[in-house]
C-alpha cells in the first residue's frame, strides 16, 4: 500500500474525529477508494451519528454526493446535519427504508455500512442495497467485530457469535462460493444482486464487495 495515500487518508481522518481509524481502515480506504478522488461519484453511508464520517467523505472524495441515513438525527436536530449532505431519516433494520433510499438517491458507486451493526441491521440492508451498487462500485461493511460480540467479555450482543447462523460472516463466506457457482451450480445465490459479485476482500473488522459489469458474462 502507497504509504502516501495512507498518510493522506489518516490526516483526513484525524482532521475531522472519524472513528475510521480505529480498527486501522486507513490501511484499506485508499487502495479501493483512490481511484474516485477525482470523480463525481455517489456514496451512501448509513449511520450518521455526530457527522464525523461526513466531514471525512466530503474532504477525502470532494466531487462526491454524499447520502446518509439514520433513524435519528444527530444532536442538534436536522439542523446540525453538515450542508450538502442529503439526510434520510431511515431505519436499515427496515427493508423498505433501504429500498426508498436507493429509490431517491440510487444507484451508488460507494455504499458503506456503518450503522446498528446488529446482525439484523447489516443483513437487511445488503439485501435490499447490493443490488443498488452500480457496476464497479463497493459494497463495504464496517465492525465487523461485532459479529463476534458473544465472544468478548463485556461487549454488547449484537445478534452473531463465532460460527452461529445468525452471523453475517456467513454472507461473505458464502459469496466466496457464488463468484465461483459456474462450477457447480450457476443459479447459486446468497443475496439479490450477488450475481454482480466478482471479489470479497476481508480485512480486520471490515469487508468490501466488488460489483463488476462483467459478472454475468465471467461467472454465470
Amino acid at each position: 500500500m502507497n504509504p502516501v495515500a495512507v498518510s493522506r487518508f489518516l490526516d483526513v481522518g484525524n482532521s475531522v474525529k472519524s472513528d475510521k481509524m480505529n480498527e486501522g481502515y486507513q490501511w484499506f480506504y485508499p487502495r479501493f477508494l483512490g481511484s474516485f478522488r477525482s470523480t463525481p461519484i455517489r456514496l451512501l453511508e448509513i449511520g450518521y451519528r455526530r457527522g464525523h464520517s461526513a466531514r471525512l467523505w466530503r474532504r477525502y472524495l470532494p466531487k462526491a454526493t454524499l447520502s446518509f441515513m439514520d433513524k435519528r438525527y444527530p444532536p442538534g436536530g436536522s439542523g446540525a446535519v453538515v450542508e450538502g449532505i442529503k439526510f434520510h431519516l431511515k431505519d436499515q433494520t427496515i427493508y423498505q427504508d433501504n429500498l426508498d433510499v436507493c429509490r431517491e438517491d440510487g444507484p451508488f458507486d460507494l455504499v458503506v455500512d456503518d450503522g446498528a451493526h446488529t446482525m439484523v441491521a447489516i443483513r437487511t440492508s445488503m439485501t435490499a442495497l447490493l443490488s443498488c451498487v452500480k457496476p464497479g462500485g463497493f459494497y463495504i461493511v464496517e465492525d465487523l467485530h461485532t459479529a463476534y460480540g458473544d465472544q468478548v467479555p463485556g461487549q454488547k450482543y449484537f445478534g452473531g457469535g463465532l460460527h452461529s447462523s445468525n452471523s453475517v460472516m456467513n454472507i461473505f463466506k458464502d459469496l466466496i462460493d457464488v463468484v465461483n457457482r459456474k462450477r457447480f451450480n450457476s443459479s447459486f445465490t446468497v443475496v439479490p444482486g450477488d450475481e454482480l459479485v466478482t471479489g470479497i476482500f476481508c480485512f480486520k473488522s471490515a469487508c468490501i464487495l466488488e460489483v463488476g459489469s462483467h459478472a454475468r458474462d465471467v461467472y454465470a
